[in-house]
Order: C-alpha cells, then structure tokens, then sequence
C-alpha cells in the first residue's frame, strides 16, 4: 500500500505537467484555434441554456399561477369552461367529509390603456370574499378591504400592487377593462401585496366580489368552478365519490394538480421540439470538437513521439488530449451559459406567445438561467468535448514513436472508408424506417425523434461520399472557370481526409435541420390556407380584445348579433361561433359551435369520413355532432359511433355525422350546432362574429366601417377582413416556427466555424506544399482562390446532402412526427425557394469563411514556408 501511494502522487503530478506543458501550451499558441472551438462550443450551450431555462420559466410560471390561485383548495368541481348552476352549491355543502366550499367565477378581460387600447390580458377572480379567505389569503398594501363594502359594489376591483405601480394606478382610482357588455370602468378599492393570489399571472390578476363579477361577465346564477376543501379525517375516495354523485354525471371533479398536469402535457410537445432543435447544434459541435483535437494532433505527432518515446504511457497520451478539450468544454460551456442568459430571453418571448395562443394564458416576466441549469449545461459541455475527444486522442497515443518523429510526420487523419460509410448509412436508415413505422408511446413521439437522429447519422455516414462525388464533379468546371487554382482546390478537398468529412456532415445536419423545418412549416401553412378557403371563407371577422378568438380575446355579448344583424345589407348574414375547452377523456378538445345552416350556405368542410352532410336540418334534428381528423386518428371516432360530453346539464351523447379536416387545436376539435351548445352548456357569450356577404367588396368595406365605428370602442372590437384574418393565422404559424428557425440557424453557424477550422488546418498542412507553389510562381491571389474554392467544394458537398437528408427529415416531420404529436394529416409542400436561398448563403458563408485562413496563407513568407517541417 505504501509503494502504490507514491506511484499514483507522481502519475497525477506527471499528467498536470503533461496537460500544462503540452495541452495548455498549444491552446495559448493557437489562439485562433482555440477561439472557434470555444465559440461553437459557447453557441451550441448557449442553445441548450436559453431552451431549457424558457420551458423553465414557463413551466415554474404556470404551476406558480395554478399553486396561487388553487391555495389550499384540494378538489375543484367544474373545469372553468362549462359554468355551473348556482343549486350545486348547496348539494355540495350537504356533503359529509366536505369542511369548505367557496364559488368562483373566473374570466379573461383586458386592461384598456388611457388612449381606448387594450393592452395586458388579465385574470379575472369573482370570489365569496367572507368566505374564501380559507382557501386564499388577501393581504392589502394599500386601502381596506371590507367583504361587506365590496358585497353592496358592482363595480369595485382589487389589483395587484405590481400591475398597479406599472401602470401608475392608486387605491381608489379606476381601471378600465373589457367585459362581455363592453368596455367598462371599474373602482380600484385596494392593492394587493404581491403575496399569494396577487402572484398568479405575473401579477396581472383583478380580484372582484363573486355576485358583481357574475353581472359584469354576464354568468348570473351560474359559476365557472367551486373550490373545496376535504376532512383531513375522513376516507379521502369516499367523500370524491360523494361529491361526483352530488355534482352528477357530467360535472368534473379533480384535484388542481390532474388540471395542472394535463396542461403540461399539452405544452410538452412544443418544448420537447425545441429542446431537440437545440441538441442538434450541441451535436454539430461534436463534430467540430472533434476536427479540434485531430487538428491538435496532426500538429504534435513529433511532439507525442518524443513523450511515448521518453516513456510517456498511451493513456496518459490520451488523458493529455481529452484534458485539453475538456478545458476547452469547460470553458466554452462558462461562456455558453452567459450568453444563454441572454439568449433566453428573446426565446422566452416566442415560447410565451405561442403557448399563450395555443394552449393556455401566460404572463412570463422573465427567464433565468439557474444553477441546476448552468451546472448541468457546463457537464453536458465537458462531457460532450471528451467524448468527441477521445478517437483522435487514441489515434494519437496508438502511433509507434518512430513512425510519428519521421521528418514531415504532421498528416491529416485518414478518412473512413466510404463502402464502411455506406453500410452504416443503410443500417442507419434500416432502423429509422423501423422507428418512424413503430407507435408512439406515452405523450411525447420519442420514437420518431429516434427516426430523424439516424436520418441525421445515416447522411452523415455518406458525407465521404458525397465529397468525392462533389470534388470529381466540381472539378472540371472550376478548372474551366478558375484553372488551376480551382483544380487544386477540388483536388485539396480530398486531402484532408476525415477532417474535410467531418465538417461536410456538420455542415449538413445544420442545413438539413433548417430545410427539414421549413418543409413542415411550409406544408403546414399549405394545409391551413387551403382549410381556410374551403371551410372558413366568411368576409368579416369580429372579436373582442385580439385578432383572433384565442386564449388572448374576451368574450361577446349575444345580444350584439342583433345589433349587427339591424346594420344594413348584414340581416341573416351574421354567425355566432362559440370555442370552449372540454376535458374528453385525457384530452383536452376545443367545441366548437357554429349556426350550420347559415355556414353550409357559404362553406363546405373538408370532409374525409361520411357524407358532405345532408344539411342543417340533419345536423340539428339528430343530435349530431363533426369530429376533427386528428380526434378522430387518436379515439377512433367515426360516423355511426356516439361521443358522450361532460355538460353543465349532466352528460349528453350525439351522433358522430362525420370526419372533417380542421387546424384549430392540436387536441382535436368537436363541431356542433349553436343550438345545442347553448342548451346544453347554458353559455351564450360569443367568442367571434362572422359575416358572410357574398363577396361583395363594397359591402364589406362599408360594414368594417360601420362596426368598427360603432361597436369597435365599446366592446374593443377587432374587425377583420378575410384577408387579414388569414394573416393573422399566418402570423401565428410563424411565431411558432421562430424559435426552431433560430436554433436551426445557429447549428450552421456552429458548423461554418467549422469549416474556418478545417481550412486553417489545411493551411498548416500544406505550409511547404504553399511555399513551393509560391516559389514556382503561383501569386497571392491564386493562392487565396484556391482555399476559397476549396471551401466551396466543402460546402457544395453538405449542400448536396442536405438536400436529400432535409427531404428526408421533412417528411418524418410531416408524415411521422406531425401526425403522431397532433394527429393532423399535412400535405409534402418543400420549400425549394428556401433551400435554394439558404444554399446560397451557406455557400456564401463558407467562402467567406475561408477566406480567413486564405489570407494567412497568401501572408507567409516563401523562406519561411519552405523550411516548415
């Protein structure tokens, strides 16, 4: 024992030295080098940083806002999107193992700016404020709050002291928000401490009495839910047993949580994609880590001779190199987590507003990166660098002494064998066909994530390939064009052996993850406007508070449909749609209810199952109800099969009639007749208005004008054409796609410091090789042309792959992972025009690129050039 101690202390000490006078010394003598790893390293955890602490945010912000308004409420009955009748709250309180019960009316509304603009969306709370302090806690920081005072005031409010300080609003001033009736004043009666309730919502939270935010919101003798408390003592199942029976059979009982959990789940996928995106770019610098370390390498053959010649063992040869680049991931992955601090907040925005408009309302301030964050990004780093580290390192400690102090030893590392290369892409696409064809399992699609990794690594695995195919091909044309600097550089090409392979696969897997994107999005946007003109073709559109009937409007009035129906040339013209959200089975679906005998008068729905419907009359008269394709793909709902909904009138059963195509929500959409939603779910407000006027131009305009004029202050109205409503959609589609756009961007980015690393590294290669040419009389000029071609045939041979590996992931992500995370069916739209452009700016970029190390090329002296060894 004691021998061995004294062993592992001089071992230890010799491999400090060994890391310090090899490793750390080359690192500072190659600044340049040193300075791109650490940038696409930075970049790529930048990526991983700024997602991961978004979905953070979003995630800490919607639990934050479901914890402050639940309180200590342990069951909810009612889902906030069918009211209830006011009678269930005295079944309820009957109830034996039930200790409290308090109504709640909750509703969207908008703050009004001084100006008449609405601005932040709010969260509106009716509580029994003599008896909901045991649920919640109500803490004033400035003015009294009196239950009684509030209880004899229709219109007093309780804002938060955050909201209230950024808007410059005090204790018994007013507050103008939008409610079904209309833009409405209401009295400020007192601010609350930002504790409890007041946090929900990034604080943009108004606390109302319950009976004056029934009349306001227009629910009289109806609540949205109502919170209750459970006898600690008494048999948890038994007491929910009993408040079901009490509640009823289509009534919703569960915990806050199962609600929480339920939302996550829907937003999981987006995040999920995001977080995808941006592991891709940690992936490409895996590749460019590993040129860093093979560059290294090539360099310090003679060195790592001398030390495996004066006894330096393999692994501490090995131990050096990885060391080096985990220095190197160290420090880059510091740097990444900086910028990702900065970074996250511009994807935080584009998170926020798109889960905002497709799932649920959020007010996220901000994202920080944490420590559990921060330290699991500079792991995910190190590790990442080592790992990448570790062929060239053994490459290196496993080249005899002789042979790696031989004059001229200094060597690219030798390609792969291309036939190697094939059969590994084949096994690779083997198994992506066998991932994509497999069923999806629990809420996230691994397995078609799986698919487009060995998409990735199986046109990866052909990189060799295409850059022979690319140098032979591009050969001739250069010469033809450049002569013999542009034969050079397709020749060159091929010299550098697996490090020109691998910045051709990094390069590719940026391009193809951007073309493979666009692809779904474009087909994506193809589909909507194609749904649009066939089922939505209404010429006007109206909502209150945003453009389009989101989480982000405020309900209607239905008195307002004849308000616009009296408008000339509007009578039996104007539709009422109702949207709500209803809990079927573990979904969360979107009802839609429209007139169906004025909207089959105008439009036809895109029908996949059953007959283009018999017509109003059918639909009405049987009870029927339309299922959207991808409800229908996830339930197995088709014609003939009945959907049983939970109502606040107990549970009713209707007619599946047909399947039709419809993009509204990913959930799954259930379309009725207005009719039957008003009777069954007791709710007239209206979500949005549409006017179908036969495409009469005139009429349309004078109508906007009118509505706008007269209705458009009062309800905060947005009043659209047909094509700005289209637009709007468009809008959002975008913003969906904004954040992996950019994720896509910056893994090219990570790949072009690449190729600057590759062409520096061919520049050192070929120092003698450079001054002979000098010396034979080859100028400056041709010399810089020659590296600048020579990228061009690195990025023309990624470019080419990318084409068929963007194709490929484009469909997984239409066909296989779109159809599985939503269950819509989209059409194949590839943007050509786009690749087109992209190619032409990576191709730019890389010629770009290499025009760096060009330049410090053409700057060598001839002298100097031709006795470098």
């Amino acid at each position: 024992m004691s021998s061995q101690m004294p062993r592992n202390g001089m071992f230890t000490g010799a491999l400090r030295s060994l890391i310090s006078l090899v490793a750390l010394r080359h690192l500072r003598l190659s600044p340049l080098r040193s300075f791109l790893t650490l940038s696409g390293i930075a970049l790529s955890i930048s990526a991983l940083t700024a997602i991961a602490s978004a979905n953070r945010a979003v995630l800490e912000s919607f639990r934050g806002t479901m914890g402050h308004i639940s309180g200590k409420v342990d069951v909810e009955v009612g889902d906030g999107d069918a009211p209830l009748k006011t009678e269930l709250l005295d079944k309820l309180a009957h109830v034996s193992g039930i200790t409290h019960v308090s109504p709640v009316v909750s509703a969207k509304s908008r703050f009004v700016e001084a100006d008449g603009k609405s601005s932040d969306p709010m969260l509106v709370l009716g509580v029994d404020l003599t008896g909901d302090d045991y649920f919640r806690t109500y803490a004033s920081a400035e003015g009294e709050i009196d239950p009684l005072e509030f209880l004899n005031c229709t219109n007093c409010v309780m804002l938060s002291t955050q909201f209230a300080s950024a808007h410059g609003i005090k204790a018994g001033g007013t507050v103008k928000l939008t409610a079904p009736s209309g833009v409405r004043d209401f009295k400020v009666k007192a601010l609350l401490k930002d504790e409890g309730p007041a946090l929900a919502f990034g604080g943009n939270l108004v606390i109302m009495y319950l009976d004056a935010a029934q009349i306001a919101f227009e629910r009289e003798d109806r609540y949205d839910r109502i919170d209750v408390a459970l006898d600690k003592t008494k048999n948890r199942e038994q007491v929910l047993e009993a408040i079901r029976a009490a509640a009823g059979p289509g009534i919703v009982v569960e915990e806050p949580a199962r609600r929480g959990e339920r939302t996550e789940r829907m937003m999981s996928r987006f995040q999920t994609a995001l977080e995808l995106t941006s592991g891709v770019a940690m992936f490409v610098a895996m590749f460019m880590i590993y040129n860093t370390i093979g560059i290294a390498v090539a360099q310090r053959r003679r060195e790592i001779g001398v030390l495996r010649a004066l006894g330096v063992t393999e692994k501490e040869v090995q131990l050096v190199f990885v060391g080096e680049a985990m220095v190197l991931g160290l420090v880059g992955s510091v740097l990444g987590v900086g910028l990702g601090q900065v970074l996250a907040r511009v994807v935080l925005e584009a998170i926020n507003t798109t889960i905002s408009s497709l799932y649920v309302q959020l007010n996220v301030q901000s994202a920080t990166v944490g420590a559990e964050t921060a330290i699991a990004a500079v792991i995910a780093g190190v590790s990442a660098t080592a790992l990448s580290a570790y062929l060239p390192a053994r490459d290196a400690s496993r080249t005899p002494p002789a042979l790696s102090m031989a004059k001229n030893a200094m060597k690219a590392p030798p390609a792969f064998a291309w036939k190697k290369g094939a059969i590994i892409a084949l096994v690779l696409a083997a198994l992506c066909y066998v991932f994509a064809a497999l069923p999806v399992q629990g809420p996230i699609p691994w397995t078609a994530q799986l698919a487009m990794l060995c998409a990735l690594l199986a046109c990866a695995a052909i990189s060799e390939i295409g850059l022979i195919v690319a140098s032979k091909a591009l050969r001739r044309p250069f010469f033809f064009l450049f002569s013999v600097p542009g034969a050079l550089a397709a020749d060159n090409s091929l010299r550098q052996g697996s490090r020109a392979v691998i910045t051709v696969a990094a390069l590719m897997v940026g391009i193809s993850l951007g073309f493979g994107t666009s692809t779904f999005a474009n087909g994506f946007q193809e589909s909507i406007k194609t749904w649009l003109e066939q089922s939505v073709p209404a010429d006007l559109f109206i909502t209150g508070s945003s453009p389009l009937a989101s989480q982000q409007s405020t309900r209607l009035p239905a008195s307002l449909l004849e308000e616009l129906e009296a408008l000339d040339g509007a009578a039996g013209r104007v539709e009422a749609v109702n949207i709500r959200k209803l809990n079927y089975e573990d979904l969360r679906v979107t009802l839609i209810a429209i007139d169906f005998d004025l909207r089959l008068k105008n439009a036809r729905p895109i029908m996949l199952e059953g007959a283009a419907l018999d017509g109003a009359k059918d639909m009405v008269e049987h009870e029927a109800i339309m299922v959207s394709e991808n409800l229908s793909q996830r339930k197995n709902l088709h014609p003939g099969d009945t959907v049983r909904l939970n109502t606040p009138t107990g549970m009713k059963a209707y007619a599946v009639r047909g399947v039709y195509v419809d993009y509204t929500s990913d959930q799954g959409v259930f379309l009725i007749d207005r009719s039957h939603f008003t009777r069954d779910f007791l709710d007239e407000t209206v979500e949005t208005y549409e006017l179908y006027l036969g495409k009469d131009a005139a009429l349309r305009d004078r109508l906007k004008a009118q509505i706008t004029q007269k209705f458009g202050k009062r309800y905060d109205l947005f009043v659209l054409t047909n094509g700005e409503f289209k637009q709007e959609i468009a809008g959002v589609v975008e913003q969906s796609f904004r954040a992996t756009s950019a994720m896509s961007i910056l893994a090219i980015l990570v790949a072009l410091l690449g190729v600057v690393n590759t062409l520096f590294a061919a520049v050192i290669d070929r120092t003698r090789e450079l001054g002979v040419l000098r010396a034979v009389g080859m100028s400056t000029g041709q010399i810089v042309l020659a590296l600048i071609l020579e990228g061009a045939v690195l990025a023309c041979a990624a470019l080419g792959l990318s084409f068929v590996c963007g194709s490929a992931l484009g469909m997984l992500f239409v066909k296989v992972l779109n159809v599985q995370g939503t269950g819509w069916r989209i059409g194949f739209h590839p943007p050509y025009s786009y690749h087109a452009m992209l190619s032409a700016i990576s191709l730019a970029c890389a010629a770009l690129a290499a025009a760096w190390p060009a330049y410090r090329a053409a700057k060598m002296k001839v002298v100097q050039a031709l006795s470098y060894e």
